[in-house]
């Protein structure tokens, strides 16, 4: 262990040496060795156990088709006890001697060997009575009728010609295997006791899902929460000051500080890493699970210091704790939802993977041992378009963290470089999109618009100047900052125009008067909430104008997609009078204001 940790960076190796003090590495070692192993017999037990729990398991992932299934196929009953298997056993030996034509009364209907008896008998009347069109299927066809005790030869040849509804399926080659096995058992089935039918290739592919799958949640959960706790701890508790006075610049402060923490997560990846890579390399699927893993590290990484980022920010107003649970919920719900689009699997929507990432992830990591369908094979194209971008917006990130542990006054970022950051979220929602839209460009504009609110919001918090010292002393450029805001929204525009063409209607008057409505409304917020303190009754109607601002955007889209006659220029005034003055009134009042507060509580605000 030390001779690795001789190896690491002077700023990382105080941090990572911090983390794994008195003897706590060698613990998180035999750990990890304990975890990897449970992932090893986990996977076996899933893929071959015998037992109910294992088997409906299997069967909800998909690995196992149902039972009642199987045996149809195999005809076959599958018991999974002793008792029930004598029980089968002696109703398989009176149905042998009661021969195909035993009357299988209903009490019977309940049985599993009785339902097979009368399934076969099924498919061989089917068989027997059904037109043929080649000699394989006329040789089944007889045996089925000696089976039954037809005479092929005084057998109207008309029979069962008219009867389509049971007509036996000759171009189903399952069914046809179905049928020579029942003739091949003379109309009775066997019995056997349960087992998986998923061999040990299909256990090590298993073993190694879950190894991906725990690498997964390591890289993008447990390490930037880890990260986020211990610098919100930091800034908590005060704690980092006094290392702003070490030879240390603040981006190597900033590594360093991840590092311990990301030293503990890789300890337990480094097992899981190993067995994913053993067993992707049995199926075959090398390039695909190197794939998963650049997107894994760029998205770890992005994770990471926005983590740190978060809780460099909020670490002196919210407790550690608070700010771990925030985190870990909405990390919880991402992967839900991205590895539930995953298993959906719907074409319109496998583009969201570039803005989602745990779509792609979950994507990459199903193919690497299952294998998608090929009409979503299009999440590769936003998980590569998000690989390249995380490492743009990580570096950002990385900035903007490394300007604030310096506690230098101004901005987090540039101009140029929160533009940069505006053009690869630009770039990554017209990925996301689908290619062909019902009402078309208008529609792929304003939806972009939409998913770009939030990040662009951010980056223009970034721009937002700040320090340490009272509101009074600052002065905010809010005219520019809202041009600058503005000028990314055309960019989209520009963007989404160039790439799937314009559509003259998107930019209807009306539609633009709302746009830019909801342009400076949103700008303001941005900039309220970096530059001036939070105070109840002001945060509460900064609020009411966050939810205003879903109307006034649906007013655009109204306008823009569907041409909305001018008496809707308000929509609340079609409900009643009042309510559409009180809409003017709050169209008017909110940027008011907004633009009101700032001037009050910021030294100059232009």
């Amino acid at each position: 262990m030390q001779a690795l940790l001789s190896k690491l960076p002077a700023f990382a190796l105080p941090f990572v040496t911090r983390s794994l003090r008195g003897g706590r590495g060698k613990r998180y070692v035999i750990f990890s060795l304990v975890i990897a192993a449970l992932t090893g017999i986990v996977g076996l037990w899933l893929a071959l156990g015998n037992g109910s729990f294992e088997q409906s398991l299997r069967v909800e992932m998909g690995l196992e088709a149902y039972e009642f299934d199987r045996e149809r196929e195999a005809f076959t009953v599958y018991t999974h006890d002793l008792r029930e298997h004598a029980d089968t056993e002696r109703e398989i030996a009176e149905l042998r001697r009661a021969g195909i034509h035993t009357d299988t009364d209903t009490e019977y209907l309940y049985t599993g060997a009785y339902q097979l008896f009368d399934h076969g008998r099924m498919l061989l009347e089917h068989a027997a009575s059904s037109p043929v069109r080649t000699e394989d299927q006329a040789r089944l066809r007889d045996e089925a009728r000696a089976l039954l005790g037809l005479d092929s030869q005084t057998m109207d040849p008309t029979y069962g010609r008219e009867a389509w509804a049971d007509a036996f399926w000759w171009h189903d080659a399952k069914e046809v295997a179905v049928l020579e096995r029942v003739l091949e058992a003379g109309g009775v089935p066997a019995v056997e006791g349960y087992s998986s039918p998923l061999a040990v290739g299909d256990a090590l592919e298993i073993t190694g899902f879950l190894a991906g799958m725990l690498l997964a949640a390591l890289a993008t959960v447990f390490a930037p929460l880890l990260v986020a706790v211990q610098q919100a701890q930091e800034r908590h508790e005060n704690t980092l000051m006094p290392l702003t006075g070490t030879a240390l610049s603040p981006r190597e402060l900033a590594i360093g500080l991840a590092s311990g923490p990301t030293a503990v997560v890789a300890i337990f990846a480094v097992p899981q890493l190993a067995i994913f890579l053993l067993c992707s390399a049995l199926a075959g699927e090398l390039l695909v699970a190197g794939a998963l893993l650049a997107a894994l590290a760029t998205t770890s990484v992005f994770f990471i210091f926005g983590g740190q980022l978060l809780g460099q920010l909020l670490g002196h107003k919210r407790t550690p704790g608070i700010i771990g649970i925030a985190l870990m919920s909405l990390a919880g719900v991402a992967w839900m939802t991205g590895a539930a689009i995953a298993v959906d699997a719907e074409h319109e929507i496998a583009g969201f993977s570039a803005v989602l990432p745990h779509i792609g992830l979950s994507a990459l990591l199903a193919e690497v041992f299952i294998e998608i369908p090929a009409n979503f094979s299009r999440v590769f194209v936003g998980t590569f378009a998000w690989t390249g971008a995380a490492l743009i917006l990580g570096g950002l990130t990385m900035t903007a963290l490394a300007r604030r542990i310096e506690g230098r006054a101004g901005s987090l970022l540039s101009r140029g470089q929160a533009l940069l950051g505006a053009v690869t979220c630009v770039i990554l929602v017209n990925v996301a999109l689908p290619t062909a839209m019902h009402d078309g460009e208008a529609l792929r504009l304003y939806l972009g618009l939409a998913l770009l609110a939030l990040p662009f919001a951010l980056l223009l918090m970034a721009r937002v100047p700040a320090g340490d010292g009272p509101p009074r002393m600052r002065k905010v450029p809010v005219p520019a900052l809202l041009l600058e805001f503005a000028a990314w929204g055309a960019i989209h525009a520009v963007v989404a125009g160039v790439a799937f063409g314009f559509d003259a209607a998107a930019f209807h008057p009306v539609a633009l008067a709302w746009l830019a409505w909801c342009i400076a409304v949103l700008g303001l917020i941005a900039i309220r909430v970096v530059s001036v303190p939070a105070k109840i009754i002001a945060t509460l109607w900064a609020g009411f104008c966050g939810m205003s601002l879903l109307l006034g955007f649906a007013q655009a889209m109204v306008w823009a997609i569907e041409r909305a006659n001018l008496d809707e220029l308000f929509v609340l005034s079609q409900l009643s009078p009042v309510l559409g003055l009180i809409q003017v009134g709050l169209t008017i009042w909110i940027p008011l204001s907004l633009v009101r507060h700032l001037r009050k509580n910021l030294g100059a605000i232009s």
